[in-house]
């Protein structure tokens, strides 16, 4: 497996911690937390666990984020 290309700024771990907090829906706030977790560097295998998500899941909101920002995650 590759090197960890994905790594998110601290504004931007924090942008998606504060959309986390004040999201009311449970799907989003489950792609808002996974896509935080996997940029700050959390283990996939954790994050699986935590966010109850498959690793597939995972990269394709990660990917998602990469292309058009938070405002994707919705």
């Amino acid at each position: 497996m590759g090197k960890r290309q994905f790594h998110l700024s601290e504004a931007a771990a924090n942008e998606l911690q504060g959309a986390f907090q004040a999201c009311k829906d449970g799907p989003t706030r489950t792609r808002l937390q996974a896509v935080r977790l996997y940029g700050v560097g959390q283990s996939i295998n954790e994050i699986e666990q935590v966010c109850v998500c498959t690793r597939s899941a995972l990269m394709n909101w990660c990917r998602a984020y990469r292309n058009g920002g938070i405002a994707e995650l919705f």
